[in-house]
């Protein structure tokens, strides 16, 4: 059993995902303060998201150094309809509440009217942190994640991290096929996330476990890869949504 990955790497995944979050608060800054919404009323909104952003990656952060994520301490009494019980880890609850969370924020009155009028060749350009996937195919040659996660989520997260500039760069210049270039990568980028949260889910060593592999894929539930899927990933996707929304608005 893989108990952590290999220290070099933690400096790829920690630091990365901490520029992530700053570069997203500085665009939702600067997007408030160029909008309609009272002076008073932006800074309480840009106050209130530094401290969401800061305080749910020190939560993961310290849960994640702590073994939390891995931990499988709920048993779901299923032994009547399979003949036995079932212990699910931490991290799959904690998908379902991160991703129930990003619903209610999507939808929010509050925040719509902010949503909309952040710039979309930034929401576009910030996600070239997904070049970042080249950690999964680093731990894939080094045996510590299965291909059939890491090949699709790694490759998949650098095309559209190494895509994104030339995209948020095109739409920056208006030009005619901007808006459905926008979409299609926005859609692709959802996309490659949903390939990574299936396989890897699938790929997990619990007793239901669908997809058999040579490794599991555990390792996403241990520091400070856990960082990845219980941050990394639902913030991109609710940026994907975000540009998405406004871009089939017009």
């Amino acid at each position: 059993m893989v108990t952590e990955i290999p220290s070099f790497l933690s400096a790829s995944v920690i630091i990365p995902t901490f520029v992530f979050l700053v570069l997203v608060w500085i665009i939702i800054h600067r997007a408030l303060y160029s909008s309609n919404i009272l002076k008073k009323k932006r800074l309480e909104i840009s106050i209130a998201t530094a401290g969401v952003l800061v305080g749910w990656f020190a939560i993961v952060f310290v849960l994640g150094n702590n073994g939390f994520f891995a931990e499988t301490p709920v048993n779901v009494p299923t032994e009547l309809l399979i003949g036995t019980d079932i212990h699910v880890p931490n991290i799959l609850f904690t998908f379902l509440l991160i991703y129930g969370i990003i619903i209610i924020v999507f939808f929010s009155k509050t925040l719509q009217p902010v949503f909309d009028d952040l710039p979309q060749h930034w929401l576009i350009g910030i996600q070239t942190y997904r070049i970042a996937g080249y950690s999964f195919l680093t731990l894939y040659s080094m045996g510590l994640l299965p291909g059939e996660f890491a090949l699709p989520s790694g490759y998949g997260d650098m095309i559209v991290g190494f895509t994104a500039p030339l995209v948020a760069y095109l739409f920056f210049l208006k030009k005619s096929y901007s808006k459905m270039l926008a979409i299609a990568w926005n859609i692709i980028g959802i996309l490659d996330l949903v390939v990574a949260v299936v396989i890897g889910i699938l790929a997990y060593p619990i007793p239901f476990q669908v997809l058999s592999t040579e490794v599991s894929t555990e390792l996403l539930a241990l520091f400070p890869l856990v960082m990845i899927p219980a941050f990394a990933v639902p913030l991109a996707a609710l940026l994907h949504l975000a540009s998405l929304r406004v871009l089939l608005k017009k």
